[in-house]
């Protein structure tokens, strides 16, 4: 005989999951301005560093904004001449004080022309010596894995043109049979074998289990990260 003692028990569930990337970690690039690709600075496979460069685009809209741009930055200059002449004519006694005022209403109105145009040109990452081409860069590091845009083709700003994944992270999602779901709770630890890499264990935290259940299936969807170093 022996006495009868509390002790934790450990239960296993078994479930299929899939290695997916995180959604956290894409960045799926579409052009900034309608225009003609002419040409591809990385391709499928390529690894592109955080403002890394993808493609060239030719957008006759950029080509008006930057002329815009030059635009508006005379037009700050003159009226800003304007506002020194009349304040000058003003303390002279010679202009009214409304000139004054008025002129200081074109100045206003030409910087913020000139702020217009300067967040025109801001959003596909060029100036006013601008020729009408732009770049097209990455917002992270990564890897391409997809390229929709092929030089002399005309893009619109729908679709993703290229699609870049860091890969230094991953997801793995667990599909929990509908009569686990009450022993499963975030933070429980998961070890995850995976067949294609020769039965490769990798070890995580249950971070997220989904609110609904598969109608199909009568699963629900577990989160788990997984760090992948070497990618």
């Amino acid at each position: 005989t022996a006495k009868a003692l509390a002790r934790p028990v450990e239960t296993t569930v078994t479930a299929p999951a899939r290695i997916v990337y995180d959604a956290t970690k894409i960045a799926r690039i579409n052009a900034r301005s309608p225009g003609m690709v002419r040409a591809i600075r990385a391709d499928v496979g390529a690894r592109v560093r955080a403002g890394g460069a993808l493609g060239v685009i030719e957008s006759a809209a950029v080509g008006a904004d930057a002329s815009s741009l030059r635009a508006a930055r005379t037009g700050v200059e003159v009226a800003r001449a304007n506002l020194d002449r009349a304040t000058r004519l003003r303390d002279e006694g010679i202009a009214p004080e409304r000139d004054v005022l008025a002129a200081r209403r074109e100045l206003d109105d030409a910087r913020a022309a000139l702020g217009a145009a300067e967040a025109a040109l801001g959003v596909v990452g060029t100036g006013a010596d601008s020729t009408g081409r732009y770049t097209l860069t990455s917002p992270i590091a990564g890897v391409v894995v997809r390229r929709g845009a092929t030089v002399g083709q005309f893009v619109g700003v729908d679709g993703a043109l290229f699609e870049v994944v860091d890969a230094s992270k991953m997801w793995a999602e667990i599909d929990i049979p509908e009569a686990e779901l009450p022993g499963i709770a975030v933070g429980q630890r998961v070890v995850l074998r995976v067949d294609g890499l020769g039965g490769r264990e990798f070890n995580g935290d249950l971070d997220y289990v989904a609110p609904e259940i598969d109608a199909r299936t009568r699963t629900a969807i577990g989160r788990v990260p997984i760090e992948n170093p070497d990618g």
